[in-house]
């Protein structure tokens, strides 16, 4: 090898081991976002063989022994569906339902009930190990209360407002570029989600404003942001589907049509439960596992799908500059 060719070979041999870090990393993260709902899922068996019994949902574990799971693996979760990059549709999708994640693990499930219970002195007995009827001061009892509240209050606006400030540099930092921005607007079924999960959000950060200057109970931001975060995903899904870069030769993928419509078919019958067609006490959190699960398969799909492709990352001989087929598409 003579002098000349040596700063080429050097750059391509850095470039090659920066690529299959690359890879590394792009693996261990699909693999992660599948770790962490699996996380959550056998804390809450254990939960259940330890004698706790089962939840009517997975957001009602935010009042137990289980809620640092809970928060923990959601914010993770959220931070990964964000960091992940991916098609233009599907990579919207799971920004958004990663900036829902932060909220539903911020703002406590049923929080109108939560803090009413907190001002009940026999619950707070009870923790304390004394009788319900032991005396306690009224007034020191209700500032203590009121404190508490406030408290309560003051932390979930601080992490509501933080989100909206990164969400809002995020924004800033990772605008679409026009090509993305073509494929957004460009098909009719891509934009007919870009648009819908656009307006869901607008009404969501709307809804969320008021929420924040009346500082009461945040009264349907859970529920809001645990609904379009499932949403977000079934996009994902949707957006691998009916792919919209049709010139490269994509093709409506079968497999991915059926987890879709399987998750539109627990979002029905969440709908049917919530309209008291099926009150079985146990339907949303069976729903919200389905959804879940369907999820994790077309993720697992996907991973192996792609598998191969990030294994060329690593592998290819080309220099700073020259077009990648993967990192193209």
């Amino acid at each position: 090898m003579n002098n000349d060719e040596m700063p080429l070979h050097a750059s391509r041999r850095a470039l090659a081991e920066e690529s299959a870090a690359a890879a590394g990393t792009y693996r261990h993260l699909r693999m992660v976002l599948v770790g962490l709902p699996l996380l959550l899922f056998v804390s809450m068996i254990g939960w259940f063989l330890a004698g706790g019994g089962i939840a009517t949902s997975l957001s009602a574990y935010y009042q137990g022994p289980l809620r640092d799971v809970f928060v923990g693996s959601l914010v993770a979760i959220g931070v990964c569906l964000v960091v992940h990059r991916g098609e233009p549709l599907e990579d919207y999708a799971l920004n958004l339902a990663g900036f829902y994640a932060m909220f539903v693990a911020f703002v406590p499930f049923r929080l109108e009930e939560t803090l009413p219970q907190m001002c009940d002195p026999t619950a707070r007995l009870a923790e304390l190990g004394l009788p319900a009827d032991a005396a306690i001061d009224a007034d020191a009892w209700a500032a203590a209360c009121a404190t508490d509240q406030h408290q309560v209050r003051i932390a979930i606006t601080v992490a509501s407002i933080v989100v909206l400030m990164v969400a809002a540099a995020f924004m800033v930092t990772q605008r679409p570029g026009k090509h993305e921005a073509r494929i957004l607007t460009g098909g009719r079924l891509t934009r007919l989600f870009f648009v819908t999960m656009t307006v869901a959000t607008v009404a969501f950060v709307a809804l969320l404003a008021w929420r924040l200057i009346e500082q009461d109970s945040f009264s349907g931001i859970h529920e809001a942001s645990a609904t379009l975060l499932i949403a977000g995903l079934g996009t994902a899904v949707a957006s691998r589907a009916w792919p919209s870069g049709r010139a490269a030769g994509d093709r409506p993928r079968p497999h991915y049509i059926v987890i879709f419509a399987l998750m539109a078919g627990g979002g029905v019958v969440l709908a049917g439960h919530f309209a008291g067609v099926t009150p079985w006490e146990h339907t949303v959190l069976v729903v919200e596992w389905w959804e879940i699960g369907l999820f994790a398969v077309y993720w697992v799909l996907e991973t192996i799908r792609t598998w191969n492709d990030v294994e060329r990352l690593g592998n290819r001989d080309s220099l700073p500059g020259t077009p990648d087929p993967v990192l193209a598409q």
